[in-house]
């Protein structure tokens, strides 16, 4: 521990001024140690049940599956060092590579077998799961349906995986390398339970082991000397600190207390380009950022209410003038960027005047019994810190505005909290987000998937349902995506949800960095990050 606080301590002292701060840090760099920010408190050590994407900076770390994210972004093998499909493309065969636990035991074909049971169990509660439900079997295991033990996923031997899907599923190698299909140490969780993610406790396959963790404060991860990729890691020590404002992140950049630091401001970019050249980087992932609403919460089942509620917001004057700079008003839920070179749905009533979009959203609010002697209010929910805190009174004031018989609250919670409320359906309208972290649309369509994992609002759709499963066994990349547009086309008409913007990123990055692919895919595992040599 003598090499974590003399680093920190150094950092502290010599961040009074420039030359001092960045000799300071360069200096901790060198020693290889990284101080790093991603976005908010992390809400699970446990990649099963981690919720937002920025939580993969730490478990990903921790934890390989039989493939990991490289350092282009994309997939690549990490348990398994070989990998074959049957022509149908229903039947995937695993060879793993000799590798072991942090605890020194060899990593097995039962482990994948065991960590992949445990994740559709519906016991373990995992989050986003769903999207393993290709896997024979495990759409019934998640409804309670079947057991676990009847997952399509069986190991031939100790070093070979079978995994048998019920249509074809040409991303599986992303879903793989995405946390929820880490590997995990059963021989650990079954005797320690709950508490098994403890540091005292946990053992870990991934680059580094689990030091410390704080709530609010920081996690702290050290080099794991028996990852099978560990001559290629080049930081000793990863000090990862959860920061809910990303001004608070972006001022400790400055500082030179964070070598990285999630999300900057739009507002502070210019700023932070002047105080230190070479550190900003923009990036677009492919997200959506919408409104949505609880269907399953009156009035909000009404089609007319969903459509009033989502005409009448002024986007061009939330999105680009509250807030200038990073965030792009968004026509349509599948972002361009994903689905090129197909077409995707389209918001119809973007170009339709203000003025006239209100007075609609008056009368479908009449027509669905609202007005003085029926008033409407709910409240709006929107996670805390950055951007959301100055556009929300924005829309706040958009609804409000209609009619004296509007009363809309907002209220923030920091994000993942804000994201399990969602999830459990504990909110009346809220602002929902998606990021694409499989490069599939498919994947960016779980918004309005029945039972989806990303579909918050409860919304469904026969025809949608039809169409998504019509999409599942196309070979033809036109037809598939041809099928993806109606769909989405259909949720967009019905409001299901109401597109509002889609986020640029900007992160505060050490220039001597290396290997950082950042928002592209949310997180750039520390495993892959050097600190390079200083120009001559």
């Amino acid at each position: 521990m003598k090499l974590r606080l003399t680093a920190l301590a150094a950092v502290l002292v010599l961040t009074a001024c420039g030359e001092s701060r960045d000799a300071g840090q360069i200096e901790r760099l060198e020693s290889g140690v990284l101080f790093r920010n991603d976005g908010p408190e992390i809400d699970a050590v446990d990649p099963h049940k981690a919720g937002g994407a920025w939580v993969q900076t730490v478990t990903g770390d921790l934890f390989v599956g039989l493939m990991r994210r490289g350092p282009d972004g994309q997939p690549q093998l990490a348990l398994a060092d070989s990998f074959t499909q049957s022509e149908d493309g229903l039947t995937w065969t695993f060879t793993m590579r000799d590798a072991v636990w942090s605890d020194g035991r060899a990593i097995t074909a039962q482990d994948v077998v065991y960590s992949f049971r445990r994740a559709v169990d519906p016991a373990t509660a995992a989050a986003y799961v769903e999207v393993f439900g290709p896997v024979v079997n495990a759409e019934a295991i998640l409804n309670g349906e079947a057991a676990p033990e009847t997952l399509g996923v069986s190991a031939l031997d100790d070093r070979t995986v079978e995994i048998r899907l019920v249509h074809p599923m040409p991303f599986l190698p992303q879903l793989l390398a995405d946390g929820r299909g880490a590997v995990l140490p059963g021989h650990v969780i079954e005797v320690h339970g709950d508490a098994w993610v403890q540091p005292e406790n946990i053992v870990v396959n991934g680059a580094y082991t689990l030091v410390e963790r704080t709530v609010g404060a920081q996690t702290v991860l050290r080099r794991n000397p028996l990852f099978y990729d560990a001559g290629n890691v080049c930081f000793d020590e990863v000090f990862n600190f959860p920061i809910n404002a990303p001004e608070t992140a972006a001022r400790r950049a400055r500082a030179g207390e964070l070598d990285i630091a999630a999300s900057v401001p739009a507002s502070m970019v210019e700023r932070v380009r002047e105080d230190l050249p070479g550190h900003v980087r923009k990036v677009q992932p492919p997200n959506t950022f919408y409104f949505t609403v609880n269907t399953q919460r009156a009035p909000f089942g009404d089609r007319r209410v969903r459509e009033a509620l989502g005409i009448a917001l002024d986007r061009e004057f939330a999105f680009t003038e509250v807030i200038p700079t990073g965030l792009l008003v968004a026509d349509r839920l599948v972002p361009e960027l994903l689905a090129d070179p197909y077409p995707t749905g389209e918001v119809n009533w973007a170009d339709q005047p203000l003025d006239a979009r209100r007075a609609r959203a008056l009368d479908l609010l009449s027509e669905a019994g609202f007005g003085p002697d029926n008033p409407l209010s709910f409240e709006f929910a929107y996670p805390s810190g950055g951007n959301g805190d100055r556009f929300a009174p924005a829309l706040q004031s958009d609804w409000n505005e209609l009619a004296e018989w509007m009363d809309v609250e907002i209220f923030s919670t920091e994000a993942a909290v804000h994201y399990q409320n969602l999830r459990a359906g504990e909110f009346d309208a809220a602002l929902g987000g998606w990021v694409a972290s499989v490069r599939d649309v498919s994947y960016m369509l779980d918004v309005i998937a029945d039972r989806a994992a990303g579909n918050f609002s409860g919304w469904s759709n026969n025809d949608v349902e039809a169409l998504l499963v019509a999409a599942q066994d196309e070979q033809d990349p036109a037809a598939r995506a041809a099928l993806f547009q109606q769909a989405e086309q259909i949720a967009l008409d019905d409001f299901a949800i109401s597109p509002l913007f889609h986020l640029e990123r900007y992160w505060i990055v050490h220039p001597r960095i290396e290997g950082w692919i950042g928002g592209s895919h949310e997180y750039t595992p520390s495993t892959h990050l050097c600190f390079s040599a200083a120009a001559e």
